[in-house]
């Protein structure tokens, strides 16, 4: 088994730093990682005073298999990884800025890159680019890249590309939990997938680009798989470009894109197909149908049998659907695509926060559940919480994490059930007090960060993280069900930091037994049922 060889990466020259910018890790570490070395090379970026990386780096000289890879990434169990969009501070950023024309490029068979923040300026080509006749795969998990408003003409994101365009596909890249903001070039793209690469593209957030993802293979024919993927404020209302081949693989489903080009969203697979029964205005009307059964929601795309489109926008009836526009006659062949298109909100989009908002209607709950995906499985989202929250998982890099009530005997979280009763105990929270007369579910508010859902076979525990950027004073109030000998021990422990390590003990925990106030930054609340 390959031997892990981790070195650190810090501008900042903190404690255990091995080099100061990814580049020299890599000119000093590239080599046969299959052959004596047996390895796999892990860079693992640290920020421990501010500083940003700024030296283009690229990853090529390696010799790489399936199982000794190079990863590059920022570890989740400590503080400098992005909070989700982006920010300065300790966190770790690749920041390119003039001379070059990409940020990272690769020609390494097997790759991983996992939780970074990557920014170019205004001279760039691609932020992240791979372009190489090597064989195997690459994964770009996790990340946030940034254009910082790139207003060159066709720059992309990241693009993967094989160079000699002669050769069989050989390639597969992954692409998944990525926000990819502020391409604005005329045929700039979030994403761009060109001469034979296999291509998975899952539960990206793209937003405030020229185009949105931009599949382009003349000479084998692929066809790129995106689902789950969410496009916004698109400059050419190209949210789904194929420039050249097959088009777009016919699994691909429930992506999220603009009303500007509906024919850009009408490809992949379909909720149903089927001829009118008859005609109104803006209306399409199947009574052999039953289209809140078949699944059809809201936004989803329709097409007409010469070629028109429209979009749902409300169900009637079983039977009936209401359109954008008046596309359907009576006995006229439909389409309905499980592709959607509307207005995503999100957290904080003027101060570019693209995690999606707690009011959202459009992705919350609207995607299609990829844990058992045959090609890419998807269990965890962008702050690797757990997909999907809900009835089913949430379409773009964020996963919304919802109210919940728990079972103690199961160890399971029940979304939106009744509370069990007759011997069992189980705890919803009902109320989290803001301390400035809001009250919103205690797991329902994504400005308050994340769950970690913990238990043993002695006692369930569910670890509840909440985080903020100001001190606040916190009331939690809890409404027990049942009458069984299981009730729960609760406990809270904070810090006026912003952050502290919450495997280390400290600070220790106190039981919470009333409501009570503290001034915390950082705040965790445990309940454990002890059997």
């Amino acid at each position: 088994m390959a031997t892990e060889v981790i070195k650190i990466i810090d501008p900042d020259s903190g404690t255990g730093f091995d080099y100061t910018d990814m580049s020299t890790w890599e000119s000093n570490e590239q080599g046969d990682l299959t052959g004596i070395r047996d390895e796999i090379a892990i860079a693992k970026c640290r920020c421990t005073g501010g500083t940003a990386d700024t030296t283009f780096v690229d990853v090529s000289g390696w010799t790489t298999s399936a199982t000794q890879y190079i990863k590059i990434w920022t570890d989740p169990a400590e503080a400098y990884r992005h909070p989700g969009f982006l920010v300065t501070g300790n966190k770790y950023r690749l920041e390119v800025n003039g001379g070059v024309d990409e940020a990272i490029t690769w020609d390494a068979g097997h790759i991983i890159f996992d939780g970074l923040m990557v920014h170019m300026d205004n001279d760039a080509d691609s932020a992240m680019f791979f372009n190489s006749d090597i064989a195997g795969w690459s994964h770009v998990r996790n990340c946030i890249v940034d254009g910082i408003g790139n207003t060159a003409t066709d720059e992309q994101g990241i693009e993967v590309a094989v160079a000699n365009r002669t050769s069989s596909p050989i390639y597969t890249t992954y692409l998944y939990n990525n926000i990819i903001q502020d391409w604005v070039g005329v045929g700039s793209n979030g994403i761009k997938i060109r001469d034979a690469i296999l291509g998975f593209i899952y539960n990206n957030t793209i937003q405030n680009t020229d185009q949105g993802i931009e599949q382009n293979d003349e000479f084998f024919d692929l066809a790129i798989t995106v689902k789950n993927n969410i496009i916004q404020d698109i400059g050419s209302a190209l949210d789904f470009y194929d420039g050249g081949g097959t088009g777009w693989n016919t699994n691909s489903e429930h992506n999220i894109g603009t009303t500007g080009n509906l024919a850009a969203n009408a490809f992949g697979a379909t909720w149903t197909t089927g001829t009118t029964t008859s005609a109104s205005t803006s209306k399409l009307i199947d009574t052999g149908k039953n289209f809140n059964t078949i699944g059809v929601k809201v936004g989803s795309v329709v097409e007409d049998s010469a070629t028109n489109f429209a979009y749902v926008t409300a169900i009637d009836s079983d039977t009936q659907l209401a359109l954008s526009a008046d596309i359907m006659g009576a006995s006229e062949a439909y389409t309905i695509y499980k592709n959607r298109v509307g207005a995503v909100t999100f957290q904080d989009k003027a101060n570019d926060e693209f995690l999606l908002g707690d009011a959202d209607t459009v992705a919350k709950d609207k995607g299609v559940d990829l844990t058992s995906d045959s090609d890419l499985a998807i269990t965890l989202d962008i702050l690797l919480t757990t997909r999907p929250q809900g009835d089913d998982s949430d379409v773009g890099a964020h996963e919304i994490i919802v109210a919940f009530t728990l079972d103690p005997d199961s160890g399971e979280l029940a979304f939106g059930e009744e509370s069990p009763s007759g011997g069992e105990d189980p705890v919803k929270w009902t109320t989290f007090s803001d301390g400035a007369g809001g009250s919103p579910e205690i797991t329902g508010d994504a400005d308050w960060g994340k769950i970690e859902v913990e238990y043993t076979e002695v006692a369930h525990s569910r670890v509840y993280d909440f985080t903020d950027s100001v001190s606040r004073t916190i009331t939690l109030t809890k409404d027990v069900y049942g009458s069984g000998s299981g009730n729960p021990t609760i406990q809270i422990r904070g810090h006026d930091s912003t952050s502290f390590d919450q495997d280390d003990g400290t600070p220790t925990w106190e039981n919470y037994t009333a409501p009570i106030a503290k001034t915390w930054r950082y705040i965790q609340v445990r309940v454990t049922y002890s059997e």
